[in-house]
């Protein structure tokens, strides 16, 4: 079925399901080359608020808890931090469908991707560029919510009208 939204609405949301794609890439392939990962990953840039889903960036920051630990111990203290947050389910098996995780779906994250430095460099570099896309359109969002707001004036021969905008929001 066709879409009737404004092309921007598409772009917008594409762009926000390629984010959680890279986000969801980007954290197993980090898990899948750890220890390395983490540091391959901060050497690109990444940092836990690049993570704009809760339970990506606690999986991000057990990894980098760990990085010097065996990946056991990582998925361990993720399965922990993940319990306290309510983000477990035992028996889910797709990391790809939900935010909620089990052992069996939390270990599939941590082998979905080869043990490759390489990869880890480029999806972490990816979800780099991503975020700062992300934060550029939030910025130029609040600068034009807060221009919105502000008083306006026209100008006509003879009179001079001040208006107020309301914009939701």
């Amino acid at each position: 079925m066709k879409s009737t939204l404004p092309r921007e609405y598409e772009d917008a949301k594409n762009f926000i399901a390629n984010y959680t794609r890279t986000e969801v890439d980007a954290i197993g392939a980090i898990l899948s080359n750890h220890p390395r990962g983490i540091g391959i990953a901060e050497g690109a840039g990444v940092v836990h608020h690049c993570f704009k889903q809760e339970d990506l960036r606690i999986i991000y920051l057990a990894c980098e808890f760990t990085k010097r630990r065996a990946k056991i111990i990582t998925l361990e203290l993720a399965r922990a931090a993940l319990r306290a947050a309510g983000r477990w389910e035992p028996g889910r098996k797709n990391f790809k469908t939900s935010m909620n995780w089990s052992n069996e779906s939390l270990c599939a994250l941590a082998h979905s991707w080869p043990d490759n430095d390489s990869i880890v460099d480029l999806l972490s570099r990816r979800l780099v560029e991503a975020d700062w896309r992300l934060r550029d359109a939030e910025q130029a969002y609040s600068r034009f919510l807060k221009r919105l707001r502000e008083p306006f004036e026209l100008w006509a021969p003879g009179f001079k009208v001040t208006e107020r905008r309301k914009v939701a929001g």
